[in-house]
């Protein structure tokens, strides 16, 4: 009976684990872009 609920909670946290990873992955993703875009924006046109 503790066995199983040891695995349960192990699970349970590494699927927290990997789901937070992939949030943090989509965030950088979604940082990299922006400052992309920023920086391209800023080379095509710049500001007087």
């Amino acid at each position: 009976m503790n066995d199983s609920l040891k695995l349960r909670n192990l699970t349970v946290s590494f699927l927290g684990f990997l789901g937070i990873l992939h949030l943090a992955s989509r965030f950088v993703r979604l940082l990299i872009g922006y400052l992309v875009l920023f920086n391209n924006n800023n080379q095509q046109e710049p500001t007087p």
